[in-house]
């Protein structure tokens, strides 16, 4: 549902953001999101667990995931 309560969220060691809070989403840029997307949360100072997904999605692909976040705040 986007709001960083998944059920994996307890096994990591920092808390996901959650996507459906209008201050969460305020704070972050479709760059920034491109950004982790592209080459995942460790290259970006987040979350080693956030993969890269450069070269497994298309330019489209990742746009439509933040597209996605997006809308999870709506």
């Amino acid at each position: 549902g986007g709001a960083g309560d998944g059920p994996d969220a307890r096994s990591f060691d920092v808390a996901m953001p959650d996507f459906t809070d209008a201050a969460v989403q305020a704070r972050l840029t479709d760059e920034r999101a491109l950004a982790v997307i592209r080459r995942g949360g460790q290259a970006n100072g987040l979350n080693y667990a956030m993969p890269p997904w450069e070269g497994v999605l298309s330019e489209p692909e990742m746009r439509a995931m933040v597209a996605h976040l997006r809308r999870l705040g709506e």
